[in-house]
């Protein structure tokens, strides 16, 4: 959900006027207090992990975002049921989304670990994702 609020946030070391365009903005921004929160309703994302070979999640993407602590990306899912699952990118996943496009319905599976040919690197990631035909 992005949305878009103009306050005076002098007071927070930012120049008037200011838009922050997402919840995250605000989060990391610690400005929860410029939006109005009887008109906006914050969403949660469950962090999806793929621990095990042959987990998969299926849905819509609603949204790609890159990641503040990270070099890879964070794609957010509208699972089946209707909950919003964020899943983080790796060198793999974000190569294999970068053809995805927001609300199309995908399915992404985790095929399990390849050992790294380089000492002292971590194993890499092995994903398929599959876009749903139109």
């Amino acid at each position: 959900m992005s949305i878009m609020a103009q306050k005076d946030l002098s007071k927070y070391g930012f120049h008037n006027p200011v838009s922050v365009h997402t919840w995250t903005d605000l989060r990391a921004n610690n400005l929860r207090g410029v939006v109005d929160m009887e008109e906006y309703e914050e969403i949660y994302a469950d962090i999806f992990k793929f621990e095990d070979e042959g987990v998969e999640i299926n849905g819509k993407l609603i949204a790609k975002e890159d990641s503040t602590n990270f070099n890879n990306k964070v794609y957010k899912i509208e699972a089946e049921d209707g909950s919003i699952k964020a899943v983080f990118g790796t060198v793999v996943l974000d190569s294999l989304m970068s053809s995805i496009n927001i609300g199309e319905s995908i399915k992404i599976q985790y095929l399990g670990n390849k050992e790294s040919k380089t000492k002292g690197h971590n194993a890499m990631k092995i994903f398929k994702v599959f876009k749903k035909r139109a």
